[in-house]
């Protein structure tokens, strides 16, 4: 075999190689270094979004505490009514 075409189709094989597999690996890489950045930064939007979550549920919370006094006054209301319909009344 010529040792020129050897040189030629490893050259070939090499520069696929890196192309193929080198440059994917190398964007990973790059990725994984700017990642921590990246986290940091969702971190603080997390914490953010679950102190607002929190400060929802505690509106929701509160509201459900007035429907259910307010239930509770109705039932009451009623079963006082529903009393007074069976008092017996005095003779007419």
């Amino acid at each position: 075999m010529d040792p020129d075409l050897v040189v030629i189709a490893s050259s070939i094989l090499l520069g696929l190689f890196v192309w193929k597999i080198g440059v994917p690996i190398a964007r990973a890489i790059a990725q994984r270094l700017e990642q921590p950045r990246d986290v940091r930064a969702s971190a603080v939007e997390t914490l953010q979004r679950l102190e607002s979550l929190q400060q929802s549920v505690e509106a929701i919370a509160l509201e459900v505490e007035r429907i259910s006094e307010a239930q509770r006054f109705t039932t009451k209301l009623l079963a006082e009514r529903g009393r007074g319909a069976e008092l017996p009344r005095g003779p007419s």
